[in-house]
């Protein structure tokens, strides 16, 4: 089964080095290269065949999906899926959980043993997590200067 989708970070390399290329003299079209707008990933988060937005309502869910999937398309420049848009995509996330105000808890696949022979499912609520985590990509990658963001 394919992922459903794949996150990835990104900021401007950090070459050690000049680059060199041979320019293309065979054609009309000159190739300009521009070292500025390489990019190197320093963040992905591949959740696999698992459809992390399925917890979501239907309709917020394929919102939000296609609004990711279109925002952040490798395709556009980077200074166009810049991680403050995350941000802000997140905050319209949370925004419009928090007006449902029903996100189901479920069982996870993590136990824990309590007591002598009580082993203890840990419950998770799946549209929460799913929102601390995309929080905590924000956060934690806001920093970094002109990093952005694909989705895939």
């Amino acid at each position: 089964m394919e992922p459903q989708f794949r996150f990835s970070v990104w900021r401007p390399a950090r070459l050690i080095r000049t680059l060199d290329y041979p320019v293309n003299t065979c054609g009309d079209e000159i190739f300009v290269f521009e070292p500025n707008r390489l990019q190197e990933q320093i963040y992905i988060w591949d959740p696999g065949p698992n459809d992390v937005f399925a917890s979501l309502d239907k309709e917020l869910g394929d919102e939000f999906r296609l609004f990711l999937l279109e925002k952040f398309d490798p395709g556009l420049a980077p200074e166009e899926r810049s991680i403050a848009l995350l941000g802000e995509a997140v905050g319209d996330l949370n925004s419009k959980l928090q007006k449902t105000m029903t996100t189901p808890w479920a069982d996870s696949q993590q136990t824990v043993l309590q007591g002598q022979n009580d082993e203890v499912n840990l419950r998770v609520n799946v549209p929460l997590a799913l929102l601390n985590h995309l929080l905590w990509i924000a956060k934690v990658f806001g920093h970094v200067p002109r990093a952005s963001v694909t989705v895939r």
